[in-house]
């Protein structure tokens, strides 16, 4: 709550919002359906990374190639979070509440998106590393434990990529209030 310090100021007994709102143009059904299609891309997502962190590997003794893939964890529940804020703007839209407060938006629209970019930016960087790795090693590896691994870091990478662009479609509908003092 840091970070949104500045946005309340004190007045008699409690605080006020005085900063910036924003509204969608996303009704409350069309919102709680993106946040379901969300929730189903990161539930597949969280299986996949369990997949592929039971994968013993060669890249996953190394260093380079399995901490950019363990690091997807924290993506994935970032994006746990703003799944369940989007469908707490839907439940809010669908009581009629329309603004949001800066601290409402970040949570439901830049969350997913940020997650998104970071899921296939770590997915495309263990992919690419393993690759690399099995490339090196090719006379030790176990090609069908290796094709699964790459196969599951490729999924995931495309499922960042999706996670993503759909997240941008719904944060592009979202769009700060002018201030009309």
């Amino acid at each position: 709550m840091k970070n949104y310090g500045k946005d309340y100021k004190k007045s008699g007994d409690g605080y006020e919002y005085v900063g910036a709102w924003y509204e969608t143009s996303l009704s409350a059904a069309e919102l709680k359906t993106e946040a379901k299609r969300l929730g189903g891309k990161l539930l597949a997502a969280s299986l996949l990374l369990v997949c592929g962190l039971s994968v013993n590997n060669i890249g996953s003794h190394t260093f380079w190639v399995l901490i950019p893939y363990a690091m997807m964890i924290l993506p994935v529940i970032y994006g746990w979070m703003g799944c369940t804020a989007m469908m707490r703007t839907a439940k809010k839209r669908s009581e009629h509440a329309s603004h949001l407060r800066r601290s409402e938006y970040e949570q439901a629209f830049r969350r997913p998106l940020r997650c998104g970019i970071a899921t296939a930016v770590l997915a495309w960087t263990s992919f690419a590393a393993d690759l690399v790795i099995v490339t090196a090693y090719r006379e030790q590896a176990v090609w069908p434990v290796e094709i699964l691994f790459a196969a599951d870091a490729f999924a995931l990478c495309i499922l960042g990529v999706w996670m993503a662009v759909n997240a941008w479609k719904v944060h592009r509908s979202a769009h700060r209030l002018e201030e009309s003092a």
